[in-house]
């Protein structure tokens, strides 16, 4: 009995004293670069919908195992997984990541000690449908076409469409998804036909967007803008052009499939409140409308108010002062290489002056000088050849909607 026992306590001092000298083990790793025993080669591959699996190599065989850790924002990581020293990969599921990525670490773990961590950037989500064409087949009837290469076993593809609110500077308020179909993976083409809801001085976009799916979990979405479906089409880069001291032009540009009828309108401020009163109905594609009604030196204000059924959108944003229908130019000074000019012209409602120019009978260089303060009326043209060259000169006052008369003159010599 007496040497039972004596086996049983050397038995037992024998484990404390290898566990102890594991411990101990653990200690060179305090004094060794992290860097040294950090796992390498970090790599990821996808296995399915909901699964992706990593991989590591590790030179370093004395350690105890793996940690392998995960974040959003690559500070505050969670514990995924503690693995033995054996392990050389690890499946990684949606549970598993806390948003669409995943700032991934692993390091190889001593006792107390830690490697350095090898470090890798995963985004779970899964390549989806590819674009390949779109078409307009008449106004809000919209047709697109997409390709996919099924490696992860999708079961179908899901159509969804966005409504945009948009306002009259075509700026968004609100956008609505909805799911349109369900579809088999046979089928790679969708046809919409837009129906907008009624809802006056606003207009709608439609955009498409196309995923595949396993149940849950879906691809990356292709993207389809809807180009030309709109509840209504507006005028496209509308601008006002000065005719002469008592006409302007408004002239626009039409999208191609669109021709509604459009009420030109004109800020009535004898009215109290001033009120928008309409000078004439055009078609869109018309896309110009004359006015020769305006009252002098004030600020005009027009209104293309678009009108298709049940359906209108006022554009209330062209408006210019009707002071001068062209800058008062003169040649201020003319040097052996130098020209000068000032002009006169009221600063309400404009951006600047453009400068166009034209040496003897050659093209006109446009914009060939901008000056963007409406308070600087003088530009210097220099490096020019006065004695063989005539050089002839147009400015014109500028806004984003407005276009003065030019006015012109011409210096030097007159040689060709």
């Amino acid at each position: 009995m007496k040497n039972l026992l004596i086996f049983f306590a050397a038995v037992l001092m024998l484990s404390v004293f290898n566990s102890c000298s594991r411990d101990d083990d653990w200690e060179y790793k305090k004094d060794l670069d992290p860097e040294s025993w950090t796992p390498f080669n970090l790599q990821s591959n996808r296995l399915s919908f909901s699964e992706v699996q990593i991989s590591w190599d590790q030179n370093d065989t004395d350690i105890e195992g793996f940690i392998i850790e995960g974040a959003m924002d690559e500070t505050r990581h969670k514990l995924i997984a503690d693995l033995p020293k054996g392990a050389r990969s690890y499946i990684l599921t949606l549970d598993d990541f806390l948003g669409h990525y995943l700032s991934l670490r692993i390091c190889a773990k001593a006792g107390e000690y830690r490697s350095g961590y090898c470090k890798k950037y995963l985004s779970w989500e899964i390549p989806g449908p590819t674009y390949v064409s779109s078409d307009t087949l008449c106004p809000n009837v919209y047709q697109f076409t997409w390709e996919y290469d099924n490696i992860y076993d999708a079961e179908g593809f899901r159509v969804v469409r966005g409504l945009h609110s948009m306002d009259y500077k075509n700026e968004l308020i609100s956008t609505d998804w909805e799911i349109l179909a369900d579809l088999p993976l046979t089928t790679t083409s969708y046809i919409d036909s837009a129906v907008f809801p009624k809802n006056h001085g606003n207009f709608f976009t439609l955009s498409y967007k196309v995923r595949a799916y396993n149940g849950d979990y879906t691809t990356a979405e292709c993207r389809f803008f809807g180009d030309g479906l709109q509840s209504i089409a507006e005028p496209r880069n509308a601008k006002i052009i000065r005719q002469n001291e008592h006409t302007v032009n408004i002239v626009w540009k039409t999208p191609s499939i669109y021709n509604h009828d459009i009420i030109f309108q004109r800020l009535d401020r004898s009215q109290d409140p001033a009120v928008f009163v309409d000078i004439a109905t055009v078609k869109m594609d018309d896309e110009m409308v004359q006015d020769d009604r305006f009252e002098m030196n004030q600020e005009v204000k027009y209104n293309l108010k678009t009108v298709s059924g049940e359906y209108y959108m006022d554009l209330p944003w062209l408006y210019f002062y009707s002071g001068p229908a062209a800058p008062e130019l003169t040649v201020s000074h003319t040097g052996e290489s130098t020209v000068s000019l000032s002009w006169i012209f009221p600063p309400n409602g404009i951006d600047g002056y453009k400068i166009d120019r034209k040496i003897n009978e050659g093209d006109w260089e446009l914009d060939y000088a901008i000056v963007e303060d409406p308070e600087d009326c003088f530009f210097e043209d220099i490096a020019l050849d006065l004695n063989s060259n005539s050089y002839t000169y147009r400015v014109y006052a500028y806004s984003s909607v407005y276009e003065s008369c030019r006015a012109e003159t011409s210096v030097g010599n007159n040689k060709k």
